[in-house]
């Protein structure tokens, strides 16, 4: 998506469009068709397996993009949180009051929950990630002027590690991370503030290491080698029971301390050497048309949750593709043939129609 400020990376809107698959396939695989107890045996798949990653990426990439635009630049404050709106407000609030409706909740308290960014988890369908996100974005220029200083890193690295500090005092008072952790801003700030500082070393080129041609192969290498490495993260945290039982009972152990950051620690790393690597003229056109799939993946993380469960429905009552208990395998296939392409469809709809219109009301916000 171009932005207001005129800097676009084709290639975070193809992490966008990963992210939004992730999450996608997250909530089909647990809430459409497979049970919690049924896990892959392949590090390849135990990312999918949980999926809820993705969140973790798009969260990194905010942090990235906001930073990596503005850099060396002055935020308008006012301006800056106004593109912010209409960028994720109106789209927000259409499926939330679809939600009102549907659920017969307070649409008072949900409203006021939602504009003032009270309380995450008090917004219906995938709405608490949108709160803690504008969250961000109220605190974003304050960062921005700490990182752009002499030394600015170093103060927000320190604040990382005061973030991790306070969550162990929390775990052992309370012995319940996870929720905590996943769900706010106390969790969820180390993501953003690693994808600032992905930013600014990307664009200090960490002494011209992301430019020089020479060097490509060895960008290419280590990017295949932080995939690796997170794939089999995941599939080590899926052995030990995944979101739903790692480390003690229902998943709320000491792990969640630090495994966002853990997170946060590879994307940014994917994004920064990803972004480094020469354009391929074979792969041009593959790119483009992910990217502009990409776009759709603001409509697709709101869209993905009702209409995975309408086609699961669907698709059992047509006896299609049958699975039984451990069908895991099958199921990864249907997602990508069915579920997958149905939401893309339906949320280029929503982009072109809905969301679209409302970007027109952007402006630049930086000097």
């Amino acid at each position: 998506m171009q932005s207001s400020n005129n800097i676009y990376l084709e290639r975070v809107d193809i992490l966008r469009f990963v992210a939004a698959t992730l999450v996608i396939f997250w909530h089909y695989f647990h809430y459409g068709t497979i049970p919690h107890e049924v896990l892959p045996h392949h590090f390849s798949l135990s990312v999918l397996e949980e999926g809820h990653t993705g969140v973790s990426l798009f969260i990194v990439l905010s942090g990235f993009i906001f930073q990596y635009i503005n850099s060396g630049k002055e935020i308008s404050y006012f301006k800056f949180l106004r593109n912010r709106f209409f960028r994720i407000f109106p789209l927000a609030i259409f499926w939330i009051l679809i939600y009102v409706a549907k659920d017969h909740l307070n649409p008072v308290e949900v409203l006021l929950n939602t504009i003032f960014v009270f309380n995450p988890l008090s917004v219906p369908g995938v709405g608490w990630t949108i709160i803690v996100e504008f969250q961000f974005y109220l605190i974003f220029p304050v960062f921005h002027k700490i990182i752009e200083r002499k030394g600015g890193t170093l103060n927000i690295v320190g604040l990382i590690v005061l973030m991790i500090l306070l969550r162990g005092m929390l775990y052992i008072n309370t012995g319940n991370m996870r929720d905590f952790a996943y769900y706010s801003i106390f969790g969820r700030l180390d993501q953003f503030l690693l994808g600032v500082i992905a930013a600014k070393l990307y664009a200090n080129r960490l002494s011209s290491f992301f430019s020089r041609p020479e060097l490509e192969k060895l960008r290419l290498f280590l990017l295949a080698g932080v995939v690796a490495g997170l794939l089999v993260v995941f599939h080590f945290f899926v052995m030990a029971g995944g979101y739903f039982g790692v480390d003690n009972e229902h998943g709320k152990g000491a792990a969640w301390i630090v495994f966002l950051d853990v997170e946060a620690l590879f994307y940014a790393g994917i994004i920064v050497l990803y972004l480094s690597l020469n354009k391929y003229a074979l792969l041009r056109p593959v790119e483009s048309f992910f990217a502009k799939l990409g776009e759709f993946s603001y409509s697709m993380y709101w869209l993905h949750w009702p209409m995975i469960l309408a086609l699961c429905v669907i698709i059992m009552r047509l006896n299609i593709f049958n699975p039984g208990p451990r069908s895991f395998a099958s199921m990864w296939l249907i997602g990508f043939a069915v579920i997958l392409p149905a939401i893309v469809f339906v949320s280029a709809l929503s982009y072109t129609f809905f969301e679209k219109p409302f970007l027109r009301f952007r402006e630049k916000y930086t000097t």
